[in-house]
């Protein structure tokens, strides 16, 4: 069956569109991978020491933790527990930001 030389025109248009915004949209992406690469000295080494003490803070934590479990408060063992968790999430959080950024982690 031969295809309408309408639908072919029709079909022939979105295709290039479609190809210009698929275009456009790696171009995009470049750019924007170029701008993540470029991410300052100073910013790295800062994320890097904030990263540090997420988990100095997370290991403080779960000293507490243990303290208040071995004292027999479980309800402040568990609330110092969790509090660790949030800290270590912040730190992976930061270290995944600086890994995306292709930065080296220490």
């Amino acid at each position: 069956m031969p295809v309408k030389k309408e639908a072919y025109h029709w079909y022939a248009s979105f295709f290039y569109l479609n190809l210009i915004s698929l275009s456009k949209n790696v171009k995009l992406y470049q750019k924007e991978e170029r701008m993540i690469n470029m991410l300052d000295k100073k910013v790295s080494k800062l994320i890097n020491e904030q990263v540090n003490k997420e988990f100095y803070s997370a290991y403080l934590y779960l000293d507490f933790s243990n303290y208040y479990y071995e004292a027999g408060l479980d309800g402040f063992g568990n609330w110092y527990k969790v509090q660790a968790q949030e800290e270590r999430d912040h730190a992976m959080l930061m270290m995944q930001y600086l890994q995306n950024a292709g930065e080296k982690l220490p």
